[in-house]
């Protein structure tokens, strides 16, 4: 296939002609690794020093997480170097394998935090004409993530690392400084509005947030407001109504809904399954208007409205399937309730002094509207 005007082939694939492909040890001169010390997730405020440690899960896909740290211990500030420096690059050289070989671009001096010895710090070449926040973006791009990746070594299945020879020794793409910085921006700007929107998200859902719980709430001053009472869930509605049995045809479709397919409110996915070969927990039985309760860790919130009819739908006995009585509860409103303060607080007494946190089908009281 002919190539478009403008355009070349190289051992990078094709790319601009007035690109070229350079080795990393043309950009960057030296990779430098921290110290391992001791060091302590301190929430409680038991020391007064700010120097702490970098982790490993500082670092994603080119950016730099800063307050992913621990305090060193007082013993060991002494022993700690290499601050994370502005205009830099830190690179994990040993990780698990999905994790090794992600970097981050620093955008300021953080004389408080040192590298781990599993982390470099690249020194770029000055003569080299890098826009730094370009070659972090380019890192973590696709191809050359990957090439980054595939270069580890180790036999461990969970911990790979990365030699300094072989990565200085990859090669990349090169546009000139200009190119660099205008891709740089862009890139950056994108960032600057998904930021943006992240941020508004979580006000809007600290605004619903309070709605929900001035809303749901049966009591006002102490007391239960008027026109409210009180019924346990189990008054309202019927819990895990319908199961499949061992007798089930072997050659029965169905579409199974697992533990991983709900996310906090949302359900994400479902898979296509037959009885004889579907997960031994796929036993329970679904309809438009059921509400599906996460069971298995429930303070994750892993719960979902069933809003369409979907036929032969079937969940994991992970879920408690809750299918609100005709003429007493409203389906979207007992859901709407697993999410308000008071209602976690009760299924956080049940988790109390487990080591798993589960729980059954014997639930706590939810409230309703009395109207």
């Amino acid at each position: 296939m002919a190539l478009k005007p403008g355009y070349k082939q190289t051992e990078a694939g094709v790319i601009p002609e007035d690109w070229s492909v350079v080795r990393l040890s043309v950009l960057i001169s030296e990779l430098n690794a921290g110290v391992s010390v001791n060091s302590v997730d301190e929430k409680l405020g038991l020391y007064g020093h700010t120097e702490s440690v970098l982790k490993t899960s500082c670092i994603l896909d080119g950016y730099f997480f800063p307050e992913e740290c621990k305090k060193i211990l007082p013993g060991d500030i002494g022993r700690a170097k290499l601050n994370p420096t502005k205009d830099s690059i830190v690179i994990s050289r040993m990780n698990t394998p999905v994790l090794v070989g992600e970097c981050g671009y620093v955008d300021k001096d953080y004389s408080y935090l040192f590298l781990p010895d599993r982390l470099w710090q690249t020194i770029i070449r000055k003569e080299a004409g890098v826009n730094v926040r370009w070659l972090a973006y380019l890192l973590s791009f696709g191809q050359f993530s990957k090439a980054i990746k595939d270069t580890a070594t180790g036999t461990s299945g969970s911990m790979k690392n990365i030699s300094k020879e072989t990565f200085l020794g990859l090669q990349v793409v090169f546009p000139d400084k200009r190119e660099q910085t205008a891709i740089a921006n862009a890139l950056s700007d994108a960032d600057a509005l998904i930021q943006s929107l992240t941020r508004l998200i979580a006000k809007k859902r600290q605004i619903k947030q309070g709605a929900m719980q001035t809303l749901l709430n049966p009591y006002e001053n102490g007391r239960l407001k008027e026109g409210w009472v009180v019924k346990k869930l189990g008054e309202a509605a019927d819990i895990d109504p319908e199961n499949l049995n061992a007798s089930v045809n072997p050659n029965y479709k169905f579409k199974y809904i697992s533990l991983e397919d709900v996310d906090r409110g949302v359900l994400r996915n479902y898979s296509d399954q037959i009885f004889a070969t579907a997960p031994s927990r796929a036993r329970r039985i679904v309809k438009k208007g059921d509400i599906l309760f996460g069971t298995v860790r429930p303070n994750l919130q892993s719960h979902c409205l069933i809003k369409n009819h979907v036929e032969d739908l079937v969940c994991s006995t992970g879920f408690a399937v809750i299918r609100c009585r005709d003429n007493i509860a409203n389906p979207p409103y007992i859901f709407s309730l697993f999410f308000a303060e008071f209602v976690e607080k009760q299924i956080q007494t049940l988790l109390a002094g487990s080591n798993y946190p589960a729980i059954n089908s014997v639930s706590p009281k939810t409230h309703k509207l009395n109207k």
